[in-house]
């Protein structure tokens, strides 16, 4: 009969808390980011793509690119997948069946999807038109999964790590709380708020779900995260 963890072990064995840990590795990497890069030369646009993306462009895709948003991509996803393999790690997911190698192969092909869908979608049609990054992912992987590809054991890496989908959803979800070029815009009153508010909101909210509309604890606690976050998605990741 197994032990169940403790609270400690919880706090790095569980995919929950590192979705927590992932999020404020990256919180503080982009607070670096924004005060470390100069903004005075790139001006708006800068600012805006402060986080290295694919940029909006027109008719020529390469637009969408500079130095600093490939080299910035690139080290960006390096580190994501360094926090990856470090929480499977943590969680005992890695054997010899499974090895840390297979799920790094996995993770970059999932990243040359995400990248291209990206790139797509910040076209300037594509995004006055609703066809955002969201639509091309979808439309991608719908593609790549209904074809020969996947037949068999073929991108059984990909196979391996796509299984953590909901795993992915809780990072995504603790990484888009926050739109983080308005950290370069205003700064550190930003973060004041940032910090501030959402626990506020989170504490506020269980209080009065708890104390006086005498709500059971997870249903209060279920109703507070959506009321200071995504509403029904940050509902769901912690269903």
């Amino acid at each position: 009969h197994e032990k169940s963890p403790t609270r400690l072990q919880q706090m790095y064995m569980t995919q929950d808390w590192w979705t927590l840990w992932i999020g404020l590795l990256s919180f503080i990497l982009a607070v670096a980011i924004t005060f470390i890069v100069p903004l005075e030369g790139g001006g708006s646009s800068r600012i805006k793509y402060i986080v290295p993306q694919p940029m909006r462009w027109n008719s020529n895709p390469l637009e969408a690119w500079d130095l600093y948003s490939i080299v910035g991509t690139m080290l960006m996803l390096g580190m994501f997948l360094g926090f990856y393999l470090l929480s499977l790690v943590a969680m005992g997911e890695l054997t010899t069946t499974n090895p840390g190698k297979a799920y790094a192969k996995g993770f970059v092909a999932l990243c040359v999807v995400a990248i291209t869908a990206f790139w797509i979608g910040t076209q300037s049609w594509c995004k006055k038109n609703g066809l955002g990054y969201a639509i091309w992912s979808i439309i991608i992987g719908m593609i790549i999964g209904n074809s020969p590809l996947t037949s068999g054991d073929r991108l059984k890496n990909v196979k391996l790590t796509a299984k953590y989908g909901e795993y992915f959803i809780k990072c995504s979800l603790v990484l888009l709380a926050v739109e983080f070029s308005i950290l370069g815009e205003l700064g550190l009153p930003a973060i004041a708020v940032a910090w501030g508010a959402s626990p506020i909101t989170l504490v506020s909210s269980y209080l009065i779900g708890t104390r006086i509309f005498k709500m059971k604890t997870i249903p209060a606690l279920l109703m507070a995260t959506g009321a200071t976050w995504c509403g029904a998605s940050a509902i769901s990741a912690i269903a």
